[in-house]
């Protein structure tokens, strides 16, 4: 049974919807991981990976970005647009690009 504003991951093997969140969570802010197992999720100072169904979401990263970018090609670290120094960097783009490790 889908609810109106959820979100919601469609398995077709099993026939099946999970529901990973609500309208509160912006759409936009999913992403698949390399596996096809999992998805990230990039918050407001936070990216988590979690698996398909919604289960075992983990934080991989916890702090000041501007913007998610995109995992590696090698599904081993992310991408991440920030400026570590200078907090109010970020507001006016003089963001770097640094990568986080994933083990």
């Amino acid at each position: 049974e889908l609810k109106v504003g959820g979100i919601y991951v469609y398995d077709l093997k099993e026939d099946k919807n999970y529901e990973i969140g609500n309208s509160k969570l912006e759409a936009g802010n999913l992403s698949w991981f390399l596996t096809s197992r999992h998805l990230i999720l990039a918050q407001k100072d936070k990216i988590s990976i979690m698996e398909y169904d919604g289960a075992n979401q983990v934080t991989v990263y916890a702090g000041p970005f501007t913007k998610f970018l995109t995992p590696t090609s090698g599904g081993k670290k992310l991408l991440i647009l920030t400026s570590y120094n200078r907090p109010e960097n970020q507001a006016t783009g003089s963001a770097n690009l640094y990568s986080i490790n994933l083990r």
